[in-house]
């Protein structure tokens, strides 16, 4: 059982006055104000009265026990509230832009190499005598360029890569660059020789070949006798999730940089090449291709002289597709693994954990306390209004906020008396989200009583409950009763209880309540992972589209029921610029994200966030782009850099769609995991993110990304 933590309050003599009708039915106890506290002694420091401060936080109420018939019981006493625990977000605000940036072109994604010398012109033919035989080197354009299928065999990756067609010769090299004659690459040479060219993020390839756990660089180059050339770059990475992360990041930044022709490549049916839209300085044409299979990522940088001739590169990346899909498929990916652990009680629910009560006992009826609750669960606001209802409203609305900062999820509750009321007995258990949140609520809230009216607190051992705490009054209150309290936190739980006994303490009995309970609430705990709550497919709505002007405000409207959060939010304007954008959703390379949506077309973006009805919060991002390429290629370079480090949660229905929920941390006290979908519609990107305490709500986040996908025009 967990030891808990407590900061015992002096006690104040709380007098008290009751009165009882003749037929001895209990009435409302008014409390008095708390006298002087005693002198202190030689061993004690003095300290001075003073009134409830809410950073010094006691212990709860003794509640209201049943009165026998000739005995009235006594009130709660007071414990003390905690200040909240303080969130707050950084708000920048700027001016609404009414000018359009007009965007700026991608530079092109891959770095050119020196073409190899062609060995004849169009009109020419060469004779080559060897020996006695006379060989023709065909005219350009009409050259072998025929290659064959290989087995891919993944453990020895070159094995993946097909031949070059007879007559080919590798690329040469340029300058100190040996990337054209290496078969195997490293993550930092096929950064330096294939992505160097990509605005921003092209920077952070090895980082981001890191995260997705490449293994792995298969290359082979050459030059054909038609002058057609061909870069194939087979990446292998540690999972199928790794690759294809890799794979939506480079399709984005192939998409980007290339807006010309696409052209079909056989045997994939998802993906196409893309082409420059004019020759670069050599007057080459060049194109690239990108696909993915199983834990491989195909990379194919293509270039014909004079005009764009796409026969070679369809013959030669789809011949290496089809060796890559030779190989044998490799085991499913390992399950997704938590942040951290945490011990949590009462998982089937907190009434299961509630002991039965004694065959003699009785629930209570007729307490003295208006503010006692006898249901068998309380909301905290319950709970915090009887415990703590002689404080202010603003002392109450601090503890209150302790408990919302702490993650009470549920509060269970139970009573009995016996004897006619002459022991009594009311039982409460509180949950917290995390273990930690209750550590941090017991911490501040709980603790030994602040007993009153000249009482003190004795302790007292309750038998196999090392972590708990409990106290019984040193003599009867005015009313005659021992007071008996205890306190324990087990796992994600607390445990209090109070007992009452008339005229004297019965240890016996107080062991024969207390024990079941805490051994109840004990044998519930167990080792729970941070999150990883089920990602079950979302039932979502027929699409009902309703698209808005192209120039009017296509932003999704405030959901029925919520309240909108956005200007306290991140951004306190409905309006982003690309940098506020990247500085949020992807803080560990804004930078260069920044940079890459202004090279990707990036015109405008504007947000709302919100707090719907049942608690979750979201926040919705519309981004505008010059092309719906540059849209799509956006959302998958978001996808591609955010998947390796959380949870896929794509929904094939919704057509365009990604979605990632992200791992909870081993901090967050409420246990937040935080569901993202982003899409994209014609020049649109969406971005919908949604936060729910100990839960991943796919239905809300899918749902409202739908609203606005059905609210922009397609085009």
């Amino acid at each position: 059982m967990d030891e808990v933590s407590t900061q015992p309050v002096e006690p104040e003599d709380a007098g008290q006055s009751t009165e009882v009708p003749a037929d001895h039915t209990p009435t409302t106890v008014t409390p008095t104000p708390p006298a002087e506290a005693p002198a202190p002694t030689a061993t004690q420091p003095e300290v001075p009265p003073q009134p409830p401060q809410p950073q010094q936080g006691f212990g709860p109420l003794v509640p209201p026990p049943l009165v026998p018939q000739q005995f009235p019981p006594l009130p709660h006493p007071q414990p003390q509230p905690q200040p909240a625990f303080n969130y707050g977000d950084y708000t920048q605000q700027i001016p609404y832009q009414d000018a359009v940036p007009a965007p700026v072109p991608a530079t092109v994604a891959m770095k050119l190499r020196q073409r190899r010398t062609r060995l004849i012109g169009a009109a020419v033919v060469v004779l080559a005598l060897i020996g006695a035989g006379i060989y023709v080197l065909l005219p350009a354009g009409g050259g072998n360029s025929a290659v064959s299928a290989v087995t891919c065999r993944p453990a020895d990756l070159t094995s993946c890569l097909i031949k070059a067609p007879a007559g080919a010769g590798r690329m040469p090299t340029v300058g100190d660059s040996q990337w054209p004659q290496l078969t195997v690459g490293t993550a930092d040479e096929y950064a330096a020789n294939v992505v160097t060219n990509v605005p921003g993020v092209g920077g952070e390839t090895q980082g981001l070949l890191g995260q997705d756990g490449l293994q792995t660089i298969a290359h082979n180059d050459w030059s054909a006798v038609d002058g057609d050339d061909v870069d194939l770059i087979v990446l292998a990475f540690a999972t199928e999730k790794g690759a294809r992360s890799w794979y939506s990041t480079r399709a984005a930044e192939i998409l980007a940089a290339y807006p010309g022709t696409d052209t079909p490549i056989p045997g994939d049916s998802a993906n196409t090449a893309h082409a420059a839209v004019k020759a670069d300085s050599k007057g080459d044409f060049d194109a690239a291709y990108t696909t993915v299979v199983n834990r491989m990522v195909l990379d194919v940088a293509y270039s014909s002289p004079n005009q764009l001739s796409t026969a070679d590169l369809r013959n030669w990346a789809g011949t290496e597709l089809t060796s890559l899909r030779t190989a044998a498929a490799p085991t499913a990916d390992p399950a997704p693994t938590a942040a951290g652990t945490q011990q949590v009680a009462c998982g089937s629910g907190l009434q299961a954990c509630l002991m039965a009560v004694p065959g003699n006992g009785t629930p209570w009826t007729t307490p003295s306390d208006t503010h006692w609750v006898s249901s068998a669960s309380l909301t905290a606001s319950q709970f915090v209004n009887l415990f703590w209802q002689s404080e202010s409203a603003s002392q109450r609305a601090q503890v209150l906020s302790d408990f919302t900062a702490d993650g009470v999820n549920g509060i269970a509750h139970e009573d009995w008396t016996v004897d006619s009321g002459l022991e009594q007995a009311d039982l409460y258990l509180v949950q917290t989200a995390t273990a930690a949140g209750a550590t941090a609520l017991n911490t501040s809230n709980f603790g030994e009583p602040q007993w009153g009216g000249g009482l003190t607190g004795v302790s007292f051992s309750i038998p196999n409950a090392s972590g708990a705490q409990a106290w019984y009054t040193n003599k009867t209150d005015s009313s005659g009763f021992i007071d008996f309290a205890y306190t324990a936190k087990v796992g994600n739980v607390i445990v209090m209880g109070w007992f009452y006994f008339y005229g004297s303490f019965d240890g016996s009995t107080a062991d024969s309540w207390a024990e079941p309970e805490l051994d109840r609430v004990q044998a519930s705990e167990q080792t729970s992972p941070m999150g990883l709550f089920p990602l079950s497919a979302p039932s979502l709505p027929s699409p009902t589209p309703s698209p808005c002007a192209g120039s009017g405000d296509c932003l999704i409207p405030l959901p029925s029921g919520a309240a909108d959060t956005t200007s306290s939010s991140y951004q306190g304007s409905e309006n982003l610029t690309a940098a506020e954008f990247a500085d949020r959703y992807e803080t560990t390379a804004s930078a260069d994200v920044n940079t890459w949506l202004t090279s990707d077309g990036f015109v405008s973006a504007e947000h709302r966030s919100w707090t719907a009805s049942n608690g979750a919060t979201a926040d919705a991002v519309l981004l505008r782009y010059g092309t719906p390429a540059q849209a799509e290629a956006s959302t998958l370079l978001d996808y591609g850099v955010n998947a390796p480090d959380n949870r896929v949660c794509t929904d094939a229905a919704v057509a365009d769609s990604w979605c990632l929920a992200a791992p909870v941390g081993t901090t967050d006290l409420l246990q937040k995991e935080t569901v993202r979908v982003l899409a994209w519609r014609g020049v649109y990107e969406v971005s919908v993110s949604v936060s729910t305490s100990d839960s991943a709500d796919l239905t809300q986040a899918y749902t409202w990304a739908q609203q606005q996908l059905d609210m922009l025009p397609a085009n």
